[in-house]
């Protein structure tokens, strides 16, 4: 289900082409901090409060530059590259990349 606050689906494939372009413009690799660590695995389900904490974790991190995009925009296996290229310019701790990751996998499934 897309959410209003997020770009449908045509319109953030074309966005993340064009940021990943400026990204390569503005020179340098990412740095190793920028290496995506997997959320613990929990000792249970990933509850509904979790979720709507890093979801809010994400679209407050992430809306800094662009509005959010939709978790199932992208599979599963690209957001963690996606994470480790923007986390940095999001100002993502460690713990926090972590939580993002987790809610973007989640709901893309």
């Amino acid at each position: 289900m897309h959410d209003a606050t997020m770009h449908p689906r045509g319109t953030s494939a074309a966005l993340l082409l064009a940021c990943a372009a400026l990204a390569a413009c503005a020179g340098g690799a990412p740095s190793p901090e920028a290496s995506v660590d997997r959320a613990p695995a929990a000792a249970g389900p990933y509850t509904a409060p979790e979720r709507a904490a890093d979801r809010a974790l994400y679209e407050a991190k992430c809306g800094v530059c662009h509005v959010p995009f939709h978790p199932a925009d992208f599979g599963r296996d690209e957001w963690p590259g996606i994470v480790a290229t923007f986390a940095p310019r999001a100002g993502l701790t460690r713990a926090q990349r972590a939580r993002v990751l987790r809610f973007l996998e989640d709901a893309a499934e």
